[in-house]
């Protein structure tokens, strides 16, 4: 008799048998690791697609999350306010006749005083203005600004006037987003590795929720642009977090021989999230109603969250050996696999340890990457291709506005 993982040959045994022993030596030639499963497991199919689209439901919320800011932050035309706007009640188009055409941030000097024997007689008023107006000398505007509302009827960019003197605001507020995504991956990931993949992709889904609550709530307040802020880092760290989380666990669900392709997909997947923005800011006009969506959205993942397995990728290379050994024989089951008998699973397992004690228990971090003279090089190539990518990608998607 043996005990299971057991290299050795009892000569009392059938062939039969001996079969099902651990060849240690092959397992080591091989290096396989956690993918020896897939000798067993398919490597794709239908179900594992079914999964794969259902777990980057991340990236799709992910991807308005993240570009969020090209609504919620849009900018409108506008022009600086004037005297004939609280007289007459005028819109953006109507007021820009007493504005100066070449900058929206200017205003006529000395407005207030002018034509004011016709502030109840808009024609009259007009026709004063407009004998004077050559003469009149430009400043820059001081009493706020009027915003044309036939796209959005407001923007976090409308209600705290976030153009001319404030415009940097604007800026400031995505680049505060961007680092929440900078510190999302760095923090995310060692939790992911101690809680698990679809775990932490739940947590990250209700924090983007939780981060959204307050600023569909909260009303206009004088210092509302610096909360509207710190809640967005909270959304951007969350939002790269559930997608980091669901790609590592397409990657663990996956044999070897498909990961590039289904690795590239999520990417199209977080582009879908990104188009869905236009049928967002299509049916909502309002920043807050459009923060209604990017509420509700991640709940969807409860159900979805119910649905998927857990990574017995994780399970293995966390060492909950007899909860993995379960779990994959649910998945074996799942994908109609029949033959996911205790011998191959003991297979797995020592696959495992021996690429897990190959490592001499070494812990890896990313300055790990640059020690090698050749990965070194790749990486820092690397870098500078996700650097350019990414400064090109989010410089054309934050600026969309300044191209129409």
């Amino acid at each position: 008799m043996r005990g299971r993982g057991s290299s050795k040959i009892d000569p009392n045994e059938s062939p039969e048998q001996n079969e099902n022993v651990v060849d240690t030596f092959k397992l080591e030639r091989e290096d396989l690791g956690f993918d020896y499963v897939f000798l067993r497991l398919p490597q794709v199919s239908g179900k594992q697609i079914a999964w794969f689209l259902l777990v980057n439901y991340c990236w799709v919320v992910a991807g308005f999350v993240q570009v969020g800011s090209v609504i919620l932050q849009a900018i409108p035309d506008y022009r600086c306010k004037t005297p004939a706007d609280e007289n007459f009640n005028l819109n953006y188009e109507a007021g820009t006749e007493f504005t100066p055409s070449t900058d929206p941030c200017l205003q006529y000097q000395g407005l207030e005083n002018i034509c004011t024997e016709f502030n109840d007689d808009f024609p009259a008023y007009y026709a004063c203005f407009s004998e004077k107006k050559p003469s009149l000398q430009t400043e820059a505007c001081n009493v706020g600004y009027i915003f044309d509302n036939s796209t959005f009827t407001r923007t976090v960019s409308t209600e705290y006037e976030l153009v001319c003197e404030n415009k940097e605001l604007e800026s400031a507020i995505s680049a505060i987003f961007m680092s929440g995504l900078f510190f999302g991956v760095f923090i995310f990931g060692p939790l992911m590795d101690k809680i698990g993949r679809k775990l932490s992709a739940m947590i990250a889904m209700f924090g983007i929720s939780a981060a959204s609550l307050p600023l569909v709530l909260i009303p206009y307040h004088e210092n509302g642009v610096w909360t509207y802020a710190a809640l967005r880092w909270l959304s951007g760290f969350f939002s790269i977090s559930a997608g980091t989380a669901s790609f590592v666990w397409t990657m663990e669900i996956v044999g070897p021989k498909y990961r590039t392709w289904f690795g590239s997909l999520t990417q199209g997947i977080f582009s879908f999230g990104y188009m869905l923005l236009s049928l967002i800011g299509y049916l909502l006009s309002d920043w807050q109603d459009q923060m209604i969506v990017i509420l509700l959205a991640p709940l969807l993942y409860i159900p979805i969250y119910l649905f998927l397995p857990t990574s017995i990728a994780w399970l293995f290379s966390s060492r909950k050996y007899d909860r993995a050994r379960v779990e994959t024989k649910k998945i074996a089951a799942s994908l109609n696999v029949n033959d996911c008998s205790e011998s191959f699973l003991d297979k797995v397992e020592a696959s495992v340890k021996l690429q897990q004690k190959s490592g001499d228990g070494k812990v890896y971090t990313q300055i790990d990457l640059f020690k090698p003279p050749r990965m070194r090089i790749v990486t820092i190539v690397e870098m500078y291709q996700w650097f350019a990518t990414t400064l090109v990608y989010y410089g054309y998607v934050f600026s969309f506005f300044y191209f129409l």
